[in-house]
């Protein structure tokens, strides 16, 4: 009997770590650690994305980008990004961050955030 009880304690304590574990993983989960650009602290970098547009990211940038038949969508996780874009009517440049969303009406679009999702 005895036997049976410290199995099901180290049971119940194994449930109750996973289960803080990954609350705590959770808790400190950052979708800026899997963005498709970015740049370490101190760096600053330019990407040319399949359209012809231009990324100029700041140090400690993160952004993910997602083109699809009618739009090229940008989001911007961290830090700072200036777009040099290549116009497209049927295709509008949105960049989404914190504080709102904006699409591109000329070539170069300056976007700012200083706080993540």
């Amino acid at each position: 009997m005895a036997k049976a009880r410290r199995k099901q304690t180290w049971l119940l304590r194994s449930m109750a770590a996973m289960l803080l574990l990954g609350l705590g993983l959770s808790w400190c989960y950052d979708p800026a650690w899997l963005a498709d650009y970015r740049t370490a602290i101190a760096e600053q970098r330019q990407w040319h994305l399949e359209d012809g547009s231009l990324i100029h990211a700041a140090p400690d940038s993160a952004l993910d980008v997602n083109y699809s038949d009618h739009q090229r969508y940008v989001r911007l996780y961290r830090s700072e990004a200036w777009f040099q874009v290549v116009p497209d009517a049927q295709r509008p440049f949105i960049v989404e961050a914190a504080k709102g969303n904006t699409q591109a009406l000329g070539s170069l679009l300056p976007w700012c955030l200083h706080s993540a999702f």
